[in-house]
């Protein structure tokens, strides 16, 4: 079954949604109340909290700005700044200018938002205490310091002059506290700076998270901030937003950049003064906790969920098991071409039924037109011996499934050979044993089943059948077996013209003894006669004293037949085997006595084989030869078996070997001739060394070489006297000598084999080569 095919079913997937929605509904409920309504009652709460963080915040930076107030307040009255200091000289009075620099320092360091503290003296030397001594001689930062004076509040803040704002190397106004102090005819100033590090940490805190913005501001000066908000600026983007609350003290929405923030804002009230404080916070960072609280409730509705999905599928599966195993059974798989998965499975299953209910009498139709071949397999492996693993009731079983309805049955076997093929003139040629066996195949079963109640025919396709006689309690008595095979051997004789031998096996009544009986048919039809006539061989009736009667080997042929393969005489071998063949059949000897002599003279041969050093696989590219002629079971067939199967390709085989021996005798004496041709050398002498004679060696060289042995000898050496003649200056007496010659016959020789003398070659030669000379000096 398709593994995918239950995710189509209707009846898994309607199951499937069913259980998953039974068990995730519940989760889902519960999950989705506790996010809309708890996550909405935190949000609500956490503002709340958000809110009392900044009113408390503020308060605690309203409290640290009113103590500095007070300190400041306080030094008003101190002696030592109450007092003129217009009649001090600072230089001359060291220890008062001493303590005025020490109750400045002592104020400095008495409050931690003081960064700096200084004392104006607008006396007529202007001096400046920062908490030291300072005399004043830039006439700007005089001026500076003097506008100090010209507001009549007595404590107030203000931005410092940017002669104190420029001190440490800070370039922006910065915010400070004022206290003017009359003192006799001159007014004196106390100035103290604010920390802005220690400012902006306060102002910080009005925001207790990373993203956002808090300021602090006077009316439209700002005094601290802290911003995280890019390219936010107050001025600009919130400042008349806050103008327009009517209540001095709340909190409002507030979008920005597509986000949303939420705004604190509030008053405090300065000494002469009234400050405002801003807190802008992103909504994401004050819900975080009901975001992580929404994860963390999404993460369980989701693994509930998945959980919910495993579980449904564990029991849609179980659910769906015993459907599932029904249409395996039935082998529906997943048809592409169908909507399968609009289709219920119940209606498949259905559908199914009804195509194996159809397919089912379909087979039963043709089962029944198959029974003969099927039984005559099954006949063809339980003689065969392919069936014996099985036991006598299974055997039985299957041959009842068969159609053989027969109880406690008998059997007998009966095996009919027709010969004489080779002497059809009839209607039938010798090609077509095939026509020959359908003929008689189909005689010998319609006289078989007008004899016998239950028969089975087996074709071996060697013009052998075989008859399986299946009886009940007993068989047909031996003179009705006799009477069927006289019938058969009539209607054959008659009908094909051939001749037949029919062999009666024994009698068994188990199953499991046929594979016996039928070796015993097949071994005991070789008791048969060679020869064209009709016989009946009763196996149970034959005396094993006439297996070797008539037993006779023609030996002297034989040894013939021996010497005419070796002496390479094919023609004498044919007529030779023909008066083997004759011979042994001379005395009516059996087909099985005929065969071992077949056999004896075919190992005969292939000793011959092995002594020609070739091996018998070689010769016949591992065909079974002995098996091919075991299968003639007539003289002439044996015989053309013999000679185009068995020699033919043992005589081509030996001929290649010999012409590739007989080459290299011939290379080996060239080989010779050139290493001895100035010597006196003869046909005879060579022939001595390889051992041969001279006739052969002679015939073998023109055969390889295409000229004979003394005309190959005298071309050689007129080509070697060319060379000497051509490239030496030595005497012809002493060439022909070298090239193996007397000089008188040498002459003569030359001439004929040239045309010149050897002395007119050497002329003409060397007047080409003075020509050849004088073209290339030109």
């Amino acid at each position: 079954m398709n593994k995918k095919f239950w995710l189509q079913g209707n009846y898994f997937r309607r199951n499937f949604i069913i259980i998953l929605l039974i068990t995730s509904i519940p989760g889902m409920i519960i999950g989705g109340a506790i996010y809309w309504f708890g996550a909405e009652k935190i949000e609500h709460e956490l503002q709340i909290l958000h809110q009392k963080h900044v009113n408390q915040q503020a308060k605690h930076l309203n409290s640290q700005l009113q103590e500095l107030e007070v300190n400041i307040a306080h030094l008003g009255f101190d002696p030592e700044l109450t007092s003129d200091l217009n009649e001090i000289n600072f230089i001359k009075e060291f220890s008062k200018t001493h303590n005025l620099t020490q109750s400045v320092f002592m104020l400095q360091e008495s409050n931690p938002l003081i960064a700096k503290a200084y004392l104006y003296v607008d006396a007529e030397q202007k001096t400046l205490f920062n908490p030291e001594y300072n005399p004043l001689t830039n006439m700007k930062e005089t001026e500076q310091l003097q506008s100090l004076l010209s507001n009549k509040r007595g404590i107030y803040w203000r931005e410092l002059p940017e002669t104190l704002s420029k001190e440490k190397g800070k370039s922006s106004l910065e915010f400070g506290l004022i206290h003017n102090i009359p003192s006799g005819q001159s007014n004196n100033v106390l100035i103290v700076k604010l920390e802005s590090n220690k400012i902006t940490q306060l102002v910080k805190e009005l925001n207790p998270y990373n993203e956002g913005a808090a300021f602090l501001v006077e009316n439209d000066h700002l005094i601290a901030a802290t911003n995280s908000m890019q390219d936010f600026r107050y001025e600009q983007d919130l400042h008349a937003k806050i103008l327009e609350q009517k209540e001095p003290r709340g909190s409002f929405m507030y979008e920005w950049n597509g986000s949303n923030y939420s705004v604190s804002f509030g008053e405090m009230k300065r000494v002469n003064a009234e400050w405002s404080y801003i807190s802008i916070s992103p909504m994401t960072a004050i819900v975080k906790p009901i975001i992580v609280l929404s994860k963390i409730i999404i993460l369980i509705s989701v693994s509930g969920f998945i959980l919910s999905i495993i579980i449904t599928w564990v029991a849609t599966r179980k659910i769906y098991s015993p459907l599932e195993k029904l249409m395996k059974a039935l082998s529906i798989f997943e048809d592409k071409k169908s909507s399968t998965r609009k289709t219920n499975e119940f209606k498949l299953i259905e559908d199914k039924w009804h195509e194996l209910a159809e397919n089912s009498q379909q087979l039963q139709n043709q089962l029944l037109t198959h029974i003969p071949a099927l039984k005559n397999g099954f006949l063809m492996q339980l003689t065969q011996g392919h069936l014996e693993e099985y036991s006598e009731r299974d055997l039985y079983k299957r041959m009842k499934g068969y159609g053989w309805e027969i109880e406690n049955p008998s059997f007998l076997f009966i095996d009919i050979q027709l010969t004489g093929v080779q002497h059809i003139k009839g209607s039938f040629s010798q090609s077509e044993d095939s026509t020959i066996s359908f003929v008689a195949s189909n005689v010998i079963k319609e006289l078989a089943e007008e004899q016998f109640v239950h028969i089975q025919m087996m074709d071996f396709h060697d013009l052998s059948f075989g008859i399986l006689i299946i009886e009940e309690k007993r068989f047909s008595t031996n003179e009705s077996l006799m009477q069927f095979a006289n019938i058969v051997t009539q209607a054959i004789n008659e009908i094909l013209n051939l001749q037949v031998t029919v062999t009666i096996g024994d009698r068994t009544s188990k199953i499991k003894e046929i594979p016996t009986i039928y070796e015993k048919v097949k071994h005991g039809k070789r008791l048969r006669y060679f020869n064209d006539k009709n016989q009946v061989i009763h196996l149970p009736e034959e005396e094993k004293s006439n297996l070797l009667k008539g037993i006779y080997y023609p030996f002297t042929i034989e040894k013939k037949l021996i010497q005419s393969i070796r002496m390479e005489q094919t023609e004498d071998f044919e007529e030779l085997i023909q008066k083997f063949m004759l011979e042994l059949i001379a005395n009516e000897s059996k087909e099985i006595n005929i065969q071992q002599g077949v056999i004896h003279l075919f190992n005969s041969f292939q000793g011959e084989i092995m002594q020609s050093g070739f091996h018998p696989l070689e010769i016949y590219d591992g065909e079974d030869i002995m098996q091919k002629l075991m299968q003639h079971r007539e003289p002439s067939s044996i015989i053309h078996c013999f000679m185009e199967d068995v020699i033919r390709p043992f005589m081509i085989k030996l001929q290649g070997r010999q012409n590739h021996e007989r080459k290299k005798l011939v290379e080996q004496v060239i080989a010779k001739i050139q290493e001895s041709y100035m010597e006196d050398i003869s046909l005879e002498m060579y022939a001595d060394q390889i051992n041969t004679n001279p006739y052969t060696l002679s015939k073998t060289f023109k055969e390889i070489v295409g000229i004979n042995f003394i005309d190959y000898l005298t071309d050689l050496r007129i080509e070697k006297a060319k060379q000497l003649l051509s490239t030496t200056d030595e005497k012809i007496s002493d060439i022909s000598e070298k090239v193996g010659y007397r000089h008188s016959y040498f002459n003569r020789i030359f001439k004929k084999q040239v045309g010149v003398t050897p002395s007119q070659y050497r002329q003409t030669q060397r007047m080409n080569e003075m020509q050849k000379s004088t073209i290339a000096g030109k």
